[in-house]
């Protein structure tokens, strides 16, 4: 259950609206949804609607999230990608995040077995050796402590462009894992 009251319309806003928050409500909607009348966002896509409460925050958080998943190199690889999403969320204890992007990591080959076995990814079987570099990195770039033999193995594997890129992933999902986990325990 969320702490405060998602807007997933824009009539969902929730008191007062100011010509400032009216227009950026407009800017927010007409971003996510051109064209379309009646635009509502999905439950999947909660923690846009809780932010929404300041539309520009809300839009500039979608506008990120979009690039991210859209347009860095380094994200292109779905399933890696996506490794990298639902270990962060399993270390911050996401479970809203988890639970809402079940169905996407089942689709790329992530499902409950695997899910469960990311924690114990060293002795696990489901991981490739990228797979468990990716985990490996995921968890070091989460807790602040990465050696430079790991930074090594990243960049022998992916280049120092896509590290970049990946360590970028791993941030932008880890603040995204902050802000449910905060708003929507």
């Amino acid at each position: 259950m969320e702490r405060v009251k998602a807007v997933f319309k824009p009539s969902d806003y929730p008191g007062e609206l100011d010509d400032a928050t009216a227009a950026g409500l407009i800017e927010l909607f007409g971003y996510l949804f051109p064209g379309q009348e009646n635009p509502e966002i999905d439950p999947a896509h909660a923690g846009i609607a809780m932010t929404a409460q300041n539309p520009l925050l809300a839009l500039n958080l979608a506008k990120m999230s979009g690039f991210i998943v859209r347009d860095l190199g380094w994200c292109q690889d779905q399933k890696l990608h996506e490794l990298v999403v639902q270990t962060v969320h399993l270390h911050f204890n996401c479970q809203y995040t988890l639970h809402a992007r079940a169905a996407r990591a089942q689709s790329l080959g992530i499902g409950a077995e695997a899910l469960a076995a990311i924690p114990d990814w060293q002795a696990s079987p489901r991981f490739s050796a990228t797979e468990k570099l990716v985990i490996e990195y995921t968890y070091a770039v989460i807790t602040g402590t990465v050696p430079d033999a790991l930074f090594a193995r990243l960049t022998a594997q992916f280049g120092e462009k896509a590290a970049i890129e990946c360590t970028s992933a791993i941030a932008w999902w880890s603040l995204w894992a902050m802000i449910i986990s905060a708003l929507c325990p």
